[in-house]
């Protein structure tokens, strides 16, 4: 038995992908995980239908986390309370990786815009990725709810789902599910 596994070609017209070897099937899977889109839309904006990138590494999110919890420590020195709000549209600013209005890809040169773009903040006469999202879902609750729609996409829990796993004290409860 040689240590090679030849997976032949796929039948499928068009299809002629050889795989030659079990460590190139498994690149090709990684990457192919690694980078995985979705597009979002939401009723309240019809016009537009915005591109995400889901956010599979926590890295990416990490300094989102980081400025939103030092914010947070700040409103509530000011106020008593916080909203996630800001925290949001900075997951959708950061992850957004395309643009659609109206039918058309907004694009420059033939690359998809993002609202991270000097042009489309121009546009929409906004200075932060952050106030484009609000811009274009002009509703707080539409950017929460799309939000938590694409970090569920990308396997992260909803702050309920986490309640739910923690006890009365705030630690993970012990108690199997089902």
């Amino acid at each position: 038995m040689s240590g090679d596994v030849d997976f032949g070609r796929l039948d499928e017209p068009g299809d002629s992908v050889i795989a030659p070897s079990i460590a190139d099937s498994i690149r090709a899977d990684v990457a192919a995980r690694r980078r995985r889109v979705v597009l979002l839309t939401h009723p309240d904006a019809p016009a537009w239908r915005l591109t995400f990138e889901l956010p599979l590494d926590r890295e990416v999110l990490a300094p989102l986390f980081a400025r939103a919890e030092a914010a947070a420590k700040a409103s509530r020195a000011k106020k008593g309370r916080t909203a996630s709000f800001p925290l949001d549209a900075a997951i959708l600013g950061r992850c957004n990786v395309r643009i659609d209005f109206q039918g058309e890809v907004l694009e420059d040169g033939g690359e998809p815009l993002t609202v991270r773009d000097r042009a489309v903040l121009d546009m929409l006469e906004v200075e932060s990725p952050s106030a484009a999202i609000k811009a274009i879902y002009a509703a707080d609750g539409v950017v929460s709810s799309l939000s938590e729609k694409l970090l569920q996409l990308a396997g992260y829990k909803t702050t309920d789902e986490v309640d739910e796993d923690l006890d009365d004290e705030g630690e993970p409860d012990p108690t199997p599910a089902g």
